[in-house]
């Protein structure tokens, strides 16, 4: 298990947890590894690759990849600044690519490999006074439906994750 976050004290405790988790039975057979990576940032994410690749012996491994950074936020075309629509962009549609675009040419090389992608309910439906999101959630949307017509996903396999949400 490689964990991520651009916050080290975050992936202090997350490592903590899952190490805490982990049965005698199994501690010798699990891997445990952490890596400060923004996802918005392509070098720090091929970065994360190497590591995960010099640190898991993947070799007949079947790897897990979960997209699962995102930031959101009300704001409006208006009142937001660029810095903050690019950031919003940059990580919650960026990430994604990055991860993917990165860890593909790994993951061919597999017996089995996964892509679990998660988002917000702001990809399906749209949220009065969440427009960054709602917009980059829903590109992400399309990226996902799309990602079966791409050459490369021949050999790999993957798998959407959805939260069935219910209508209050």
């Amino acid at each position: 298990v490689c964990i991520c976050d651009i916050s080290q004290q975050r992936l202090d405790a997350a490592a903590a947890q899952l190490h805490a988790s982990v049965t005698k039975e199994h501690a010798g057979n699990i891997i445990i590894s952490t890596k400060v990576c923004d996802v918005a940032n392509e070098e720090a994410v091929n970065d994360l690759v190497r590591h995960v690749v010099q640190t898991h012996y993947l070799k007949d491994k079947t790897l897990l990849l979960f997209n699962n950074a995102g930031v959101g936020g009300g704001n409006s075309l208006v009142a937001s600044s660029r810095k903050d629509w690019d950031r919003t962009f940059a990580i919650d549609w960026g990430g994604v690519l990055n991860c993917t675009r990165s860890f593909l040419p790994i993951m061919m090389t597999l017996p089995a490999a996964h892509i679990v992608n998660t988002s917000s309910i702001c990809g399906f439906t749209y949220h009065m006074g969440y427009l960054k999101p709602n917009v980059s959630y829903s590109d992400f949307e399309v990226f996902l439906k799309d990602m079966h017509t791409l050459e490369l996903l021949r050999k790999a396999k993957k798998k959407i994750l959805k939260k069935k949400w219910k209508k209050l």
